[in-house]
């Protein structure tokens, strides 16, 4: 940490990375949620 540009820089990619981590587990999450939902449905709907 030479100057503190370069620790708000630091910071920054720290933040975006986490912000990137957290906003893929979420759409990870939704996904996996919507993908079993569906796959539930489509169960129900074929043994009807």
């Amino acid at each position: 940490m030479e100057s503190p540009s370069d620790a708000v820089a630091v910071a920054n990619a720290v933040a975006n990375a986490v912000a990137n981590a957290v906003a893929n587990a979420v759409a990870n999450a939704v996904a996996n949620a919507v993908a079993k939902q569906s796959l539930t449905l489509l169960c129900l709907a074929h043994v009807n």
